[in-house]
């Protein structure tokens, strides 16, 4: 009879912690977070707080964050029982950090990054990469430079995504000549949008953050962008973009849209078509659809996140949207307070179960650091990617077709 024994090597480090010393057990890597509440922190600090080679060691802000937002990041710096810095610099100066998670406001993002690689730490990237052409192309320069692992969120390794990914390998539908990818999130009361109201796409944005709803063409149509880029490892010639506003008063009133659409037609001569929105909780029984559709030359394959799935319909109270919140009218984020809890629907269950998208992007992410590999979805990826979106908005604003060869050149002007 042999006994096996896992032995798992731990360092034990001093950490202040609201001015009380304590002792933290670290497994391999320590991680350092950057943003906190009401960002995708939250779901990212939990896959890295279970993982057998990670350990959160900080939670910082940069500099000029506002107090709202540093009151957001102590909360999760206490949930974790670990310090909170508002000097990242100081952070990074940490020996104890290998890793850093980047969720902080879109304006930031840029610099913050650079900051991150340029201290030599493996940095994973809350997506969209930044809102600026210029930084992210900084970024992908700077990771080379400094030999570090980077990664982008994004939804490459959920496992029906990843069989879209093996059609095409295997060549089982012809030739790949199109596809279209729709991401949708069914969140927050529909149908508020005041009536009459038109709005213009802007060519350029100062601000990408909002507390009341997002860009949707940029923070949901990443996803579908980013799966597009992967799919066909090709890269964007031209786009063509349009946005509305047809569900929510809150993305109007800040002048911002709630759905967005690019066509991109690649160097290779495929074209794909994306669709990335919200709408209301009611409108979808599930999260919302998720769809890939490959065309190829002798078939067409259709991928999809709710099938194969049992559908449940007996005497159980159907799903009931929360109260209305104010500083998230959306339920974009995790609620301590049970009066604005989310009820799951349960309508739809899919036959595969639950798929934890963070956990297995994190996992993925670990894994190519540990085997010196580069990520599916690195800092170039996120730059390709964000060149779309950016192009997809300035040819909504003017109603035309744009080529990313010109792109630099037209946000000049």
């Amino acid at each position: 009879m042999y006994l096996l024994l896992e032995i798992r090597v731990v360092s034990i480090t001093l950490l202040k912690i609201n001015g009380t010393s304590k002792e933290i057990y670290m497994n391999k890597y320590g991680v350092l977070l950057i943003g906190g509440r009401r960002t995708h922190q939250e779901m990212y600090a939990k896959v890295f707080n279970k993982h057998p080679l990670t350990s959160i060691v900080g939670i910082a802000d940069p500099i000029e964050t506002s107090s709202f937002r540093k009151k957001l990041s102590k909360k999760l710096a206490n949930e974790y029982q670990v310090p909170y810095f508002d000097n990242l610099n100081s952070a990074l100066e940490n020996q104890n950090v290998q890793i850093v998670s980047s969720a902080p406001e879109v304006e930031k993002r840029g610099e913050v990054a650079l900051k991150c690689i340029e201290a030599g730490k493996h940095l994973y990237l809350d997506k969209p990469l930044c809102g600026d052409i210029e930084e992210a192309k900084n970024i992908v320069i700077a990771a080379k430079k400094h030999s570090v692992k980077t990664q982008m969120f994004s939804m490459v390794h959920l496992p029906w995504v990843k069989k879209a990914k093996q059609e095409i390998t295997k060549n089982s539908l012809g030739k790949l000549k199109a596809l279209h990818i729709e991401n949708i999130f069914s969140k927050g009361k529909a149908g508020t949008v005041p009536k009459h109201r038109i709005r213009k796409e802007k060519t350029t944005f100062e601000k990408w953050t909002f507390t009341e709803a997002k860009r949707e063409m940029f923070d949901i149509g990443v996803y579908p962008i980013t799966l597009a880029n992967w799919l066909t490892k090709d890269s964007a010639k031209s786009v063509i973009g349009i946005t509305g506003n047809y569900i929510f008063k809150e993305h109007s009133d800040v002048d911002v849209e709630d759905f967005g659409s690019i066509l991109i037609k690649f160097k290779s001569g495929v074209n794909a078509s994306i669709i990335g929105g919200r709408f209301g909780w009611t409108s979808h029984p599930s999260s919302g659809p998720q769809k890939i559709i490959l065309i190829g030359e002798n078939s067409t394959k259709i991928l999809d996140s709710n099938n194969p799935r049992i559908e449940i319909y007996n005497n159980q109270k159907p799903f009931n949207p929360p109260p209305y919140n104010p500083l998230d009218p959306m339920g974009m984020w995790k609620e301590t307070s049970k009066k604005f809890f989310v009820e799951p629907k349960k309508t739809w269950i899919p036959i595969d179960g639950a798929q934890e998208i963070a956990e297995l992007d994190i996992n993925a992410f670990i894994d190519c650091i540990e085997k010196n590999k580069l990520p599916e979805i690195d800092a170039q990826m996120g730059y390709e990617t964000l060149k779309s979106i950016i192009a997809g908005y300035i040819s909504a604003s003017k109603n035309q077709e744009i080529y990313l060869s010109n792109l630099t050149d037209i946000l000049k002007i």
